[in-house]
């Protein structure tokens, strides 16, 4: 996979920020499938259930909830690319997966794809600072 270099010093973003960011995106599908094969706990003491209740809703339910850090990947993808909902899907390959930019195929010329992947890091940054301050 070629990785093209980014310049985002003019969002106030180092290179080891950015590396962390694309650390953060790239951990992507594994918390995606972590939290879907989870278990739902059941606390201590209380009776485990007999009887199966309906697994196509328990799966239904399990699908529309996400990891907090994968629903903020999502919204902040979906935020960037307001303007051009086409663009979410290959942007989130290509961020999320390291896929190439010929296997992502996105609808758009490779410059302004490439200029989308710089504000989607820079909004991830603020989205993720904003989260941090917000906890303390």
């Amino acid at each position: 996979m070629r990785h093209y270099s980014m310049d985002l010093t003019a969002y106030g973003i180092s290179p080891a920020r950015l590396l962390e960011l694309r650390g953060f995106c790239l951990q992507y599908p594994d918390k995606w499938s972590a939290f879907r094969r989870d278990p739902e706990p059941i606390p201590p003491g209380m009776p485990r259930p007999r009887t199966p209740g309906d697994p196509t809703a328990r799966e239904a339910i399990r699908g529309m909830s996400r990891h907090p850090d994968c629903q903020l990947i999502d919204r902040v993808a979906e935020a960037v690319c307001a303007d051009a909902p086409g663009l979410v899907r290959p942007l989130l390959r290509h961020v999320c997966y390291g896929d190439s930019l010929r296997r992502c195929n996105p609808p758009c010329s490779e410059k302004a794809f490439l200029r989308l992947r710089k504000r989607f890091f820079a909004t991830l940054d603020e989205a993720l600072r904003h989260r941090l301050h917000k906890e303390e």
